[in-house]
């Protein structure tokens, strides 16, 4: 066993690699839902100063929903494709088709108006949403899973080995985002299919995070709830889980896992982009 893996970024132009992704979403009192969604990733163009990659979404099928609008809702809010760039180590630089993305959004909007006779009033604050949204939010939010994918690119990291370090997380409840506590974490074993297992764990951290929870929700919980009550009823997990493939340095699996907890009740999505062989 190595005593260090490392995730490869490299492409070569015109390469085409087939994923799938799955997605299941649980909310207190609502059925479950899930969706597959078949996606090519194609390397464009690659200089020895960017990738540019193409993200093509196949046509999703959506499980534990019944309603033919409400399944159209979920699926034609998901872009037939995304255009972006990484950087000269793996980092995600920028989307390069933005401007056909906010077309794409705005259509759909319509679309929802006037073909699914979906509530105005909804998709009226639904459409000044993303019309509000900087570059940079809207980005983030269609490139969410994308910035997932490649969380782990060009990383060398020591089997067995965890890490502890600051950075951000955004707030369940809009706003600036919060301190977080981020832990790194190699599994010291490799599983069955010779892959290593790597994990990203975000949490706010305890230490600021309380006070600035009380200014958000403390007049509805009242001034005698303590510190770590207020953690613990209203909190936010976020965990990126990588499988890689130790003999091609390749990612296998990407899972991200987003836990928010609200006074007892749990609000779930995960995410599972797998690599087809």
């Amino acid at each position: 066993m190595p005593a260090e893996v490392y995730v490869s970024f490299a492409w070569e132009t015109g390469e085409s690699r087939e994923l799938v992704r799955e997605f299941s979403r649980s909310r207190p009192g609502s059925p479950a839902l899930s969706s597959t969604t078949p996606v090519t990733l194609t390397a464009v163009d690659v200089t020895a100063e960017q990738t540019d990659l193409l993200w093509e979404y196949g046509d999703t099928t959506v499980d534990g929903i019944d309603d033919p609008a409400a399944t159209a809702f979920l699926t034609q809010l998901t872009p037939p494709e995304i255009r972006y760039q990484l950087n000269a180590i793996g980092e995600f630089g920028q989307l390069t088709n933005l401007p056909e993305l906010r077309t794409y959004i705005d259509d759909a909007m319509t679309t929802f108006e006037d073909e699914l006779a979906l509530d105005a009033a909804i998709i009226s604050q639904l459409r000044s949403t993303y019309t509000n949204m900087t570059d940079e939010q809207f980005s983030t939010a269609f490139a969410e899973e994308i910035l997932a994918f490649h969380t782990f690119d060009g990383m060398t990291a020591t089997v067995g080995a965890s890490e502890t370090f600051g950075g951000q997380i955004p707030s369940p409840f809009g706003g600036p985002p919060f301190d977080a506590v981020i832990e790194l974490t190699v599994a010291p074993d490799f599983d069955s299919e010779n892959c290593a297992t790597l994990s990203l764990v975000t949490i706010p951290d305890p230490e600021t995070t309380p006070a600035i929870m009380r200014e958000i929700v403390g007049s509805f919980v009242g001034e005698e709830i303590t510190d770590e009550e207020l953690f613990e009823n209203f909190n936010i997990r976020n965990e990126i889980t990588l499988q890689l493939d130790v003999a091609t340095s390749q990612v296998r699996r990407i899972i991200t896992d987003q836990v928010i907890t609200s006074l007892g009740e749990r609000a779930q999505d995960t995410k599972t982009i797998t690599y087809l062989d």
